[in-house]
This record gives C-alpha cells, sequence and structure tokens, in this order.
C-alpha cells in the first residue's frame, strides 16, 4: 500500500496539489491519482509597443485545472500481463489580450476522457502486443468581446495489434496492423 501527495505554491496565485494511492503485488497493481491546480498568472512585464515601455501587470490570464486517473495492471504468468488505464482532464483559462489591444474576455475550456488498454505475450520465439484506447475530447472558446465562440468535440479510436518472431537474435521479423 502506497500514499504520495503534492503540494506546491508559488508566484502570482500559483497553487498545485495532488494525491496519488496505490496497492498490489506482483501479480495485480492498482493505482488512483488525482491532482488540482491553479494560478491567476498576473505578472508584471515591460509592455515594448506603449510609449515609453511601461511596466504593466498581465490580466486576464488565470487557469485552472484537474483530473484524475485510474490504472490497473496485471501479470497472468510468466508469459502475459495487461493493464487497463482511464482518465480525466479539464482545464478552464483566461486567454490575455495582445499587448497592442487593451482588454481580452476570451475563454477556453478543455475536457478529455481518455481510455487505454493493452494485453502483452511473451513467448520464446515470439511476442505479440495488442493495444487498444478511445479518447473523446471537447473544446470550447468563446470571446465575448469580439463575439466568436467554438464548440468542438472530437472522439478516436485506435487499435494496434503485432507478433514479432524472433528465430535467432538479432534477426526480428514483425508482422502487425494498426486501425
Amino acid at each position: 500500500f502506497r500514499v504520495k501527495t503534492s503540494s506546491g505554491m508559488g508566484s502570482f496565485g500559483n497553487f498545485s496539489q495532488g494525491v496519488q494511492v496505490g496497492f498490489g503485488n506482483a501479480a495485480i497493481f492498482t493505482r488512483i491519482k488525482t491532482h488540482v491546480g491553479q494560478a491567476e498568472n498576473n505578472f508584471p512585464f515591460t509592455n515594448p509597443v506603449l510609449p515609453g515601455k511601461p511596466t504593466v501587470q498581465l490580466q486576464h490570464a488565470a487557469l485552472k485545472q484537474y483530473g484524475a486517473m485510474y490504472e490497473l495492471y496485471g501479470k497472468w504468468n510468466k508469459q502475459q500481463e495487461a493493464g487497463l488505464a482511464v482518465w480525466y482532464e479539464n482545464s478552464s483559462r483566461q486567454i490575455p489580450a495582445p499587448v497592442t489591444a487593451g482588454t481580452s474576455a476570451a475563454l477556453q475550456d478543455d475536457a478529455s476522457l481518455r481510455v487505454a488498454a493493452h494485453w502483452n505475450y511473451r513467448g520464446a520465439k515470439a511476442e505479440v502486443p495488442v493495444k487498444s484506447g478511445w479518447f473523446a475530447e471537447k473544446l470550447y472558446y468563446s470571446d465575448s468581446l469580439s463575439g466568436i465562440s467554438s464548440d468542438n468535440k472530437a472522439q478516436t479510436w485506435f487499435n494496434t495489434a503485432e507478433t514479432v518472431f524472433t528465430r535467432n537474435k538479432p534477426f526480428q521479423f514483425t508482422v502487425g496492423c494498426t486501425n
């Protein structure tokens, strides 16, 4: 059984925290991870495009993030192992104005859910790795000052399998497919 925690604080409203809990043995292992973070990002900078190149404070640049991950790994015997991972991430950010513009109201929110699994067989003359995954991504952008908004969603599914034959080292022959 293992527990890890982390936290940090820094300049300009930077704060992060994470927790990880895992347990298992040589045959099976599972772990859960979570994290959260935020930053105001309101740092001072020299604006070279304004007369006199004044030092100004960055506005509308905050960031908030959180996520979680679950992992499960197992060894069925000396030749076979498998694993599963599921994770979710969410991020919200204010997008600051360019140095030539005065203000910004642009926002972007991202979210993703991902699932990946694998199985591996290792024999005396061949190795067979099989992998599959599904990703769902969402990105939302809006800027009330310009009247622009965009809502994008995407899903991706991938699969791959191959067989690696080893007759005499270092010579190998690989056959596989990916979609």
